[in-house]
C-alpha cells in the first residue's frame, strides 16, 4: 500500500478544522479513513481531505519566467484508484493564475464570480481517466483543487469538490453542493490497497492512465568549494519514479561540471510525488529532470 507521511510543520497557512459534515455509509474491507477540513488563508477557504495526507511548501520562488510567488503550499491525497490534490499560492493572484492557466491542458467550462472570488473549472476527460480543476482567486490569494479519477461521477471526487466552502465575512457559499447546503456530505472511504509493479517491470511511458504528479522538487544545493567559478550550470538527469512513491535510481545524462554530480543526485532524490498508474496499478515511471542556474 502506499503510504505517504503528513509533515505537521508546514500548517502556517492550512490548519485542520472542525466542520460540519455528514457521511454515507458503506459495507467493506480495507481500513477506514477519515477526513479532515482544511481552512485557508484567513479562513476564507474551507475544503475536505481525507487523512493521511502529504504537505509540502515553499516560500519566496519564481513561477515561470519572473511571477514572483511568496507562499506556496500543497496538501495531496492517493486513495481508492483517486488523486486529490489542493494548491495555496500567495502573490498576485491575476499573474500567478495567468502562469498555471498556460500549463491546464483542460476546457474551461465555467467562469463565475461568486461570494468575491473568482472562480474558473476545468475538465479533461480521456478514455481511461478524468481530471477536474478548480480555481478561486481572491485578493493575493490562489486556490487550485485537482481531482484525477477513472470515471466523472466517482464519489470520492465528487465529495471533495463538494465540500469546498468560500466565505466572505459572515457570508458562507457552497459552491459545487446542493443549493442552500448546511453539511457537507461525505462518503465513509475504506482504504483498499493498491497493487503496484516493481522497478524491474517494463512500463510503456505513452501508454500511462495517469503520468506520475510531481508535489515538490528540490534544487541541488552546492558547497561553497563546488560553487566557485562555475557560472552557467546546467543539469539533465533521468530519474526513476518508483511505484512505492521513492526516487530509486538517478541516471546522470548532461552535467557541465563532475563537481555537482554528487548535489544533483542528492536533489533529486528528495522529489515528493504519487507515482503514475496503469490499469489500476501503481507503476514505476521514468522523467527526464533538468535544472538550469546560475553560479556565482
Amino acid at each position: 500500500m502506499l503510504r505517504i507521511i503528513r509533515i505537521f510543520s508546514l500548517f502556517t497557512i492550512l490548519a485542520c478544522l472542525q466542520v460540519s459534515a455528514t457521511f454515507a455509509q458503506t459495507v467493506t474491507q480495507g481500513k477506514a479513513v477519515k477526513w479532515d477540513g482544511l481552512r485557508g488563508n484567513n479562513n476564507e477557504f474551507i475544503v475536505f481531505m481525507p487523512q493521511d495526507y502529504i504537505t509540502t511548501a515553499d516560500d519566496e520562488y519564481y513561477l515561470g519566467k519572473g511571477t514572483r510567488v511568496e507562499k506556496q503550499l500543497k496538501v495531496a491525497r492517493y486513495i481508492n484508484g483517486v488523486v486529490l490534490l489542493m494548491e495555496y499560492y500567495k502573490g498576485k493572484a491575476k499573474d500567478i493564475y495567468d502562469v498555471l492557466k498556460e500549463r491546464e491542458k483542460g476546457t474551461l467550462e465555467k467562469e463565475v464570480e461568486i461570494n468575491g472570488f473568482q472562480a474558473k473549472h476545468f475538465s479533461l476527460k480521456s478514455e481511461k481517466s478524468y481530471r477536474k480543476t478548480h480555481f478561486y482567486i481572491k485578493d493575493k490569494s490562489v486556490y487550485v483543487l485537482k481531482g484525477y479519477a477513472k470515471v466523472e461521477d466517482d464519489k470520492i471526487l465528487k465529495g471533495f469538490f463538494e465540500s469546498v466552502r468560500l466565505i466572505n465575512q459572515e457570508n458562507v457559499v457552497a459552491p459545487n453542493a446542493p443549493p442552500n447546503s448546511k453539511t457537507t456530505s461525505l462518503p465513509n472511504l475504506i482504504e483498499q490497497e493498491t497493487p503496484r509493479l516493481e522497478d524491474s517491470a517494463t512500463v510503456d511511458q505513452k501508454t500511462l492512465d495517469r503520468q506520475v504528479i510531481i508535489l515538490k522538487s528540490s534544487r541541488p544545493i552546492f558547497s561553497s568549494e563546488t560553487r566557485q567559478g562555475l557560472g552557467n550550470v546546467r543539469v539533465k538527469l533521468k530519474v526513476l519514479f518508483s511505484s512505492s512513491g521513492k526516487v530509486t535510481n538517478v541516471e546522470v545524462l548532461e552535467i557541465s561540471s563532475k563537481l555537482l554530480e554528487k548535489e544533483a543526485i542528492e536533489a533529486a532524490k528528495k522529489t515528493v510525488f504519487i507515482p503514475a498508474e496503469k490499469d489500476g496499478k501503481l507503476v514505476p515511471s521514468y522523467l527526464t529532470v533538468e535544472y538550469g542556474f546560475e553560479i556565482r
